[in-house]
């Protein structure tokens, strides 16, 4: 955990001064309007070059880090279309172009699935610890039941995934756009 927390700060670090160097500039300018970025001296090859190498850098790093938590590299049980998508829709509604979303992102992927699973288990082993209960209180927890996990997170996937129509920036870029206009607002001029 500790050298997680380590390799997530230099990375998240890495990709800040990244984006607000020189690279990052270039970017934004060349997402911009390619055609005025060229007018105006910007070269697109060199910025989409160290973009693709940082990103390419923090995948390998990634893949290895993974590799390691299961002691063997095996993509076909690390990476199924599934996760994939999930990560995908995950990463988008967060937001795709800021690191506490991709931090949140990630943890969502791991937390979320286990706190559905504790939450859809907890009447039936409620019931087994407590066998006393009686009553309407006992069909209602015996009504519950552990699949439903699967599904709810399913349920959560496609709210996500419209939450993109409405926030095609990310929910963590609207939220933190729209603390900042309050913010401004409330400051006087």
């Amino acid at each position: 955990m500790v050298l997680a927390s380590v390799v997530l700060a230099l990375c998240s670090l890495a990709v800040i001064a990244i984006r607000q160097g020189t690279t990052g500039r270039y970017l934004d300018a060349i997402r911009g309007s390619e055609t005025a970025a060229a007018s105006i001296g910007i070269n697109p090859l060199r910025p989409r070059i160290v973009a693709f190498v940082a990103g390419a850098a923090l995948a390998g790093l990634g893949g290895g880090l993974l590799a390691s938590f299961y002691e063997q590299a095996n993509y076909d049980q690390a990476f199924t279309f599934f996760y994939g998508l999930v990560w995908l829709v995950l990463v988008v509604t967060a937001g795709s172009r800021s690191v506490q979303a991709a931090i949140v992102s990630g943890v969502s992927f791991f937390v979320l699935p286990q706190l559905l699973d504790l939450l859809f288990r907890w009447p039936s082993n409620h019931l087994a610890s407590n066998p006393d209960i009686s009553g309407g209180w006992r069909s209602a927890l015996e009504f519950v039941d552990p699949s439903w996990s699967f599904g709810v997170a399913f349920i959560l996937f496609g709210i996500g995934a419209l939450t993109y129509a409405k926030h095609p920036e990310g929910i963590i870029e609207a939220q933190t756009a729209t603390a900042i206009r309050k913010i401004l607002r409330a400051v006087p001029a």
